[in-house]
Formats: structure tokens, C-alpha cells, sequence
């Protein structure tokens, strides 16, 4: 088998640092192919044949293996995949010391050779639905969407059920890049199990990833029930950074989610959104970690990502003598504060801890710096995103 060829070392190296008692593990044809002593690898070991045939634990004791060429005193067990021996486990040093880890590591051996080989082959699957998510998010050209549709009947995607998109973004420049690729995959395949734990509701509801850093949930949605979706969003995020924190991995979630629409479309759409969901979020100044292309501060923010810099200097220009005056800082905090309490001067006063009059004291100063009438809503709206685009794009 070739995958235990290429993972029995790593096996050793494992059990062998915990247990603290030197291993070797051999293919089925006597072929050492893992070892705690790096020179017998590629060597044969010619007992293997007759623990094999023998088919139990057989002990080697100092007086066994006089005059038999590399074979150690020890125990040794052959190790069974699907109730076939595929090899065979070795404990050196003296039988009597070993025989007590023989069944334990053995049965270490069998179930980590188990979860790899299901890993690999849930990332073959997996990679075949990315392939194909891929296609459906980032579609070909209009005169071969039959060709897409067909395609998505063909892998049993009914592309007229309305669904949202929701990704779930997880930074994975925070985790070891020399991380082993075996335990990778099987890291891969418990955080599939997980998100369709937490998300599978309906049996429409796809699960892929879309790269090293983000999953994707295409998640049909019967009804309006965005509370519900958020919801499940919330409980998911707790249960994702706290599997991550059990694994060592030192990175947050972002949960981005789309609006909800049917048809190749719209679930193109869809993904869309949720991924500028997550430019977004790298620029909002809240640390908030779930955003809905529904909410309205996230529509706001995406609205100032869409200023042109031709426009950008416009405003500059319309606003650039509150961003020279020598307290310009105190001024523009003062403005925005009476902006995001909806230009209610009282709350505006205790948000800044001021008093009433110092607060109309500097507004009255922006008033005559722009010849602005700072209780108009039209005037100040553009103020508001003339200062919240340029603090954007980091022009003040």
C-alpha cells in the first residue's frame, strides 16, 4: 500500500517520541519503511514473513535473533488494514519490558493508517467539488451556461433552489507553514465534519472549500429568515474559533454572508458579495466578526470602497480646511460622533463627555471653516462620507 509506505515514518517518529521505546514498521514484503533508527530504513527485515504467516504477536528474545541479520530483540505484531496483514510493528528491547505497549501501539498504528487513509480520500472528493464550485461561482461565458447547467445536473446541483452564501474565512497566514501535509488533510476533513455540523440543515446545502483560507456554505433558504441565519452564524463562529484554539492555531474567524437569490446567477451573485463582505472587514473600524451584505453598516462601508479617486479629490477639495486647521483632529471626532448619534446634540455631548455648548462651539467652527449648514441632513451626510472615505483611503 502505498500510502502507508508514505506516511510510517511519520507514524514512528509520533508514537515513538511518547512512548520512548525504539520502533520500526516494515511493508509487507519485509521492506523496513519507517524506523526510530533512520539507517535500517530501506532494509530488509527477514522475519517479517513469518510474523505475517504466523499472524499474532511474536516475541524475540537476545538467544531468537543470534546470528540473524538485522533482527532486534522485541515484540512484533503484523498490522491489519480492512482484516488484511499490509506489514509489521516492532518494538525493540527486551520482550519482557515491550510486550506491554505491543496492542496499544499497534492499534495507534491501524486507526492513524485509518483517519489518513479516509482523509486522503475525503480530499480527492473534496477536490472534485471544488472544481466544480469554482466553475459555478466563477462562470464561463454566457453562450456556455447550458453546457453549466448541464453540468450541474449532472452532479446533482439544482441550481433553482434559493440559497445564500456564506463564507467562512479563517487567515491561515497565522498557521506553521511546515505543517505535516498528513495532518493537514485530516485537519482538513475535521473542520468539513464540523461546518456541516454546524450548517446542514437541508439536504440542498453544499460544503466545500474554496481555498487554503476560506470555506464555502451555499445553505437553501425556504423562507425569509435572516435572524435565523445570523443565529446559526453566531453559535458556528464560537464553536469554529475554539476548535481552532484545541488545534493550536492561532488565527480568527469572519463569517461573511450574502444576500439570497436562485439560478447560476444568483448564486454567483451571492459568493460575490460575501467576499467583498471580507475586503470590507479588513477596513471597518469595529472589530466585528460576522458580516451581512444586509446589514446597512456594511452597505455603507462598501459604499465608500466605491469611491473614485477622481471624486476622492473633489471632496479633498471641498473639505481640505477642516483637514489643515491646526485642531482638526478634535473637530473631525466632534462631527462624526454628531453624525453616528443621529445629529442629536445632547447625546452627541455626553458620547464626547462635553458640554452642550462646547459641542455647538465646534460645530459652529466647522460651520465657518466650510460654510456648511451643519443641521442640514443633505450637507452633512456628504461631509460624513467626504471624511469617512478619505479616512478609507488614508488621504488625511
Amino acid at each position: 500500500m502505498r500510502l502507508f509506505v508514505q506516511i510510517a515514518q511519520s507514524i514512528v517518529e509520533q508514537t515513538s517520541t511518547v512512548l520512548e521505546v525504539p520502533i520500526s514498521i516494515t511493508d509487507e514484503n519485509g521492506v523496513i519503511i519507517g524506523c526510530s533508527d533512520p539507517e535500517r530504513l530501506g532494509t530488509f527485515h527477514e522475519a517479517t514473513k513469518e510474523v505475517v504467516k504466523i499472524g499474532k504477536v511474536v516475541q524475540y528474545s537476545e538467544e531468537n535473533v543470534a546470528g540473524r541479520e538485522n533482527v532486534l530483540p522485541g515484540v512484533a505484531t503484523p498490522i491489519f488494514f480492512q482484516s488484511k496483514p499490509i506489514g509489521v510493528l516492532g518494538i525493540v528491547g527486551d520482550p519482557k519490558d515491550v510486550i506491554k505497549y505491543v496492542y496499544l501501539v499497534r492499534n495507534h498504528v491501524e486507526m492513524l493508517l485509518h483517519e489518513t487513509l479516509k482523509a486522503e480520500a475525503f480530499s480527492l472528493q473534496l477536490k472534485a467539488k471544488e472544481n466544480f464550485i469554482q466553475y459555478l461561482l466563477y462562470q464561463p461565458p454566457m453562450d456556455n451556461k447550458e453546457e453549466l447547467l448541464n453540468y450541474c445536473e449532472m452532479m446533482g446541483f439544482n441550481v433553482e433552489i434559493p440559497r445564500v452564501c456564506i463564507l467562512i474565512h479563517i487567515p491561515h497566514h497565522e498557521i506553521e507553514l511546515n505543517i505535516n501535509q498528513r495532518i493537514l488533510k485530516v485537519l482538513q476533513y475535521d473542520m468539513y465534519q464540523l461546518i456541516c455540523k454546524l450548517f446542514n440543515e437541508e439536504s440542498d446545502d453544499v460544503f466545500t472549500a474554496i481555498n487554503i483560507k476560506q470555506w464555502l456554505v451555499l445553505k437553501r433558504v425556504k423562507e425569509d429568515n435572516k435572524e435565523k441565519i445570523m443565529e446559526t452564524a453566531r453559535k458556528a463562529l464560537k464553536i469554529i474559533n475554539q476548535f481552532l484554539v484545541n488545534h493550536q492555531i492561532h488565527s480568527k474567524v469572519l463569517i461573511t454572508i450574502g444576500n439570497c437569490y436562485s439560478g447560476v446567477d444568483g448564486i454567483s451573485r451571492s459568493y460575490q458579495q460575501a467576499l467583498k463582505l471580507v475586503s470590507i472587514s479588513k477596513h471597518a473600524s469595529h472589530t466585528e466578526a460576522i458580516y451581512s451584505y444586509s446589514d446597512w453598516n456594511a452597505l455603507t462601508h462598501m459604499l465608500l470602497e466605491e469611491i473614485t479617486p477622481s471624486f476622492l479629490n473633489s471632496m479633498k477639495e471641498s473639505i481640505g480646511r477642516i483637514a489643515n486647521h491646526h485642531n482638526s483632529t478634535v473637530l473631525i471626532e466632534t462631527f462624526m460622533t454628531y453624525c453616528q448619534e443621529g445629529m442629536n446634540m445632547s447625546r452627541a455631548a455626553r458620547s464626547l463627555y462635553i458640554h452642550r455648548n462646547t459641542l455647538l462651539y465646534r460645530l459652529n467652527q466647522i460651520n465657518e471653516l466650510l460654510d456648511i449648514n451643519i443641521h442640514s441632513f443633505e450637507q452633512s451626510m456628504f461631509l460624513y462620507l467626504a471624511l469617512k472615505g478619505c479616512e478609507l483611503h488614508k488621504d488625511f
